[in-house]
């Protein structure tokens, strides 16, 4: 699982219509074991449910996750929050070291760089460094914070 848990309706038919037959593999099923993931100043397990398929293609790769569930619990409080993340995530490296994300869709991010865990709606695109901080450069939708949502 990267920095993301993710992947939106009509994404996931875009991406769908752009797979070619050689590539029309399902799915496979996301670890079932809940894990910590890192972004608030209190721990929070992730507990996800559903398949998750990245596909590489000629100068990106492409992550769909049909009926991926993600429940996000506060460790210090039992407070939890459950977010269906079927977006898709678009990654496209480039020239000068930079890798472009663009997902739509519903999805979760974390990771250097990102204040938080993110539950997105929408296009959203983020920049990865080559040090691999992530910056969120356009916004296209609905970004909450989950850390403000689980806070005590």
């Amino acid at each position: 699982m990267k920095r993301f848990f993710s992947t939106a309706v009509l994404g996931l038919a875009a991406a769908a219509l752009s797979v070619t037959p050689a590539m029309a593999a399902p799915p496979e099923p996301v670890p079932s074991e809940p894990f910590e993931i890192p972004g608030c100043e209190f721990a929070v397990q992730l507990d996800g449910s559903g398949s998750i398929k990245f596909t590489q293609h000629h100068g990106f790769s492409t992550g769909i996750a049909p009926n991926l569930r993600a429940t996000l619990t506060n460790l210090e409080t039992g407070e939890s929050v459950s977010y269906v993340t079927t977006g898709v995530l678009h990654e496209t490296p480039t020239d000068t070291g930079v890798v472009i994300e663009r997902y739509t869709g519903h999805n979760l991010v974390w990771g250097p760089g990102i204040e938080g865990i993110l539950f997105t709606t929408g296009t959203q695109t983020f920049v990865v460094d080559e040090a691999g901080t992530i910056t969120l450069t356009e916004s296209h939708g609905k970004v909450v914070n989950v850390c403000d949502v689980l806070a005590p």
